[in-house]
Order: C-alpha cells, then structure tokens, then sequence
C-alpha cells in the first residue's frame, strides 16, 4: 500500500464507520495488510519479505555443515578400507 492509501486506510479506521475487512475492500487489500499497515508506524522500516523456498534450503544446509548436494568424488566406498 502506498503512504497516501496507508494514511486514508487510518482515517477510515480512526471514524470507527467501517470494519477492517470493509477498508480492505476498499483498498484491494486483505484484512491482515490492513492491521500491517495500521501497526507500522510512518518512516519505519518495513520487515523483511518471505524467505524464498531456495534460502531456506541453503540456511538448512548451513546449519547441517554443509551444501546441498555436496559430496565427496571417492563416497562409493574407496574410504571405507579398500572394500
């Protein structure tokens, strides 16, 4: 939501003469970009957006120690005593 539409989405909501799912029709938005809008205060940093699904396989490989698909040339068993 734009600044303009995040300031008239707060007077609609200070005048008490329409639901928050009413202001979101409104504006084209769902109830809960509504409540987001309303909590952010102006100037404040907005948090950050969804994780794509590829940075959170990378940040569990990460804490695994590891990358995905990372494996050794020699894993068929030469290191497991010349079997």
């Amino acid at each position: 939501m734009s600044a303009d539409q995040v300031r008239a989405a707060r007077r609609l909501y200070d005048e008490r003469e329409h639901t928050v799912e009413q202001i979101g029709s409104i504006f084209g938005v769902s109830r809960t970009s509504i409540y987001r809008a309303l909590r952010d205060k102006p100037g404040q940093a907005k948090p950050a957006g969804r994780r794509t699904p590829q940075l959170r396989r990378r940040q569990r490989c990460d804490r695994a120690g590891g990358a995905a698909g990372d494996r050794t040339a020699d894993s068929g068993g030469a290191s497991r005593g010349g079997r």
